[in-house]
Formats: C-alpha cells, sequence, structure tokens
C-alpha cells in the first residue's frame, strides 16, 4: 500500500504543468509569448536579441520592484509626472478619436495631389528596368545570344523562356526593377543606359564576380520622368492625411475652447 500512495504521489507530480514561464520576479512574469511580441520579426529568431530583451526586462523589473519597496511612487515629482504622462495620453486618445472619424482621402483627391506636384515625384537620373541570365559558361552565353538577337522583337516571356530551357542549376535568373545607372558595374551600365538600349539584347560581359552575363533591356525611365501613380499613392495619402489632420487638429482646438469655459487672468495673459 506504501508503494502505491508514493506511486500515486510521484505522479501526481510528474503531471503536473511546467510553469509558463521564461522568468518571475515577485508577481511579475516573462513568458516566450510576451518576448515574441516585444521583439521585431527580423530579430525574433535570434538568441542573442531575445537574450538581450530578457536581460533587461529583469533589470527594470527588480529596480521597479526596488523603487516601489522603497516607496519611491509616493515621491511628488513622480507622482507629477505620472499626472502630466496621463493627461497627455488622455488629449491623445481623445484627438485620435475626433479625428478618425473625419478624415479620410479619396482617389480622386490623390489623383488631384499626383498632378499637381508631379514635379515633387520626377526621378532625378535615369533609370532602367532589366531581365538578366547569369552563368560560367562563356558559349553557353554567346550561343543564347545569338538566338535572342535573331527574334524580331524580344517580349518578357521570350527571353524569360529561352534562358529558362537553357539554364542548369548554377545559373542565375533575374529580372530588376527601375534602378539608377549606380546600381550597376559600369562596364555593364554603358550599354543598359544607352541611347537605343530598350529592347535590345546586352552581352554576354563578364561581370566582377566571373558570371557571363546576358541583359534584356525592357525599358529606360529617363531623368525628369515622373514614378507612376501605383507607386507614390501610398506617399500621397499619408500626406494628405497629415494635412488634413493638422487642419482638423486646428478646427477641433477651436471648438474645444468655444465649449470649455477659460477664466483669464488678463494681466498675466500676453
Amino acid at each position: 500500500m506504501k508503494w502505491i500512495v508514493i506511486t500515486a504521489v510521484m505522479a501526481c507530480a510528474c503531471s503536473e504543468a511546467k510553469p509558463d514561464y521564461i522568468v518571475k520576479i515577485g508577481e511579475s512574469v516573462l513568458t516566450e509569448a510576451m518576448v515574441d511580441s516585444a521583439l521585431r520579426n527580423d530579430v525574433r529568431g535570434q538568441t542573442n536579441a531575445r537574450d538581450l530583451y530578457i536581460q533587461q526586462w529583469i533589470q527594470t523589473e527588480t529596480l521597479y520592484q526596488k523603487a516601489r519597496l522603497a516607496g519611491a511612487d509616493k515621491d511628488p515629482r513622480y507622482q507629477h509626472q505620472i499626472a502630466l504622462i496621463q493627461k497627455e495620453l488622455l488629449v491623445q486618445t481623445y484627438v485620435e478619436g475626433e479625428l478618425d472619424k473625419s478624415i479620410q482621402v479619396t482617389k480622386q483627391e490623390i489623383e488631384e495631389f499626383y498632378q499637381q506636384h508631379s514635379k515633387e515625384f520626377e526621378i532625378p537620373e535615369d533609370q532602367v528596368k532589366t531581365e538578366y541570365f547569369f552563368t560560367r559558361e562563356k558559349q553557353k552565353a554567346k550561343n543564347l545570344e545569338q538566338q535572342l538577337i535573331r527574334m524580331a522583337r524580344i517580349r518578357v516571356k521570350d527571353f524569360v523562356d529561352m534562358v529558362t530551357q537553357a539554364a542548369s542549376d548554377s545559373d542565375i535568373i533575374g529580372a530588376t526593377e527601375f534602378l539608377p545607372r549606380d546600381k550597376f558595374e559600369e562596364k555593364i551600365a554603358k550599354y543598359l543606359f544607352a541611347k537605343n538600349a530598350t529592347d535590345e539584347i546586352i552581352g554576354p560581359i563578364q561581370n566582377k564576380d566571373g558570371y557571363y552575363t546576358l541583359w534584356h533591356v525592357e525599358e529606360i525611365r529617363p531623368k525628369g520622368t515622373p514614378r507612376p501613380l501605383a507607386q507614390v499613392e501610398g506617399e500621397i495619402e499619408a500626406r494628405l492625411k497629415a494635412i488634413k489632420r493638422k487642419r482638423k487638429t486646428e478646427e477641433l482646438v477651436k471648438k474645444v475652447k468655444n465649449e470649455i469655459p477659460i477664466d483669464y487672468n488678463t494681466p498675466l495673459v500676453p
């Protein structure tokens, strides 16, 4: 019977759930979920970043609890700062709530702003959009070049299909968005940015990494070309919201001043 009792106790002990926290200080706990939510996505999986956050949390929490024990939360200076912070947070919450109801930006407003401020969205230098093929095999690059230049007109699909059929595992196929000259090696850029390079096949040119490169120039945007509306729509929307927010805030402050009694001590008011 004694063996059964001991076994039962051991079974109960083993079945107890493991505490769901990394560290506990007094009644405060830090969990894995709390660390995850505090860290950015790009560093969340890094052990060093997690360890640093945990150590900072421990430092802050121990000092906080010691300060409470020492009665620092009763200090008039602390109480004054808390009151100021509470006031600012309350004002911010109220203003944000009022503005969120009224600040909307329409598609038409974005388009009109784009037209009226087109100069602001002009690109400062020539840009080129390309497709490319990199290979260590010089002859393969030459053969592809000959096949491509025999075509009357190169389309995006033509270039991709042809180089994909010829590519091996070690070759590289890709495309760029519109990029300025300094994003390319100069010995390649001088051909990509040539006046009549659009729809042309450039190469093979050996790059600094030893690859024989082929390029298809899809389009060149000359300096001064406005960026497409689709690329700047988010930027314009944010700017219009900021403008409206400033105006609406001023209107709200004026309205509230008229609603809340203000007793000016005239000699002290400038």
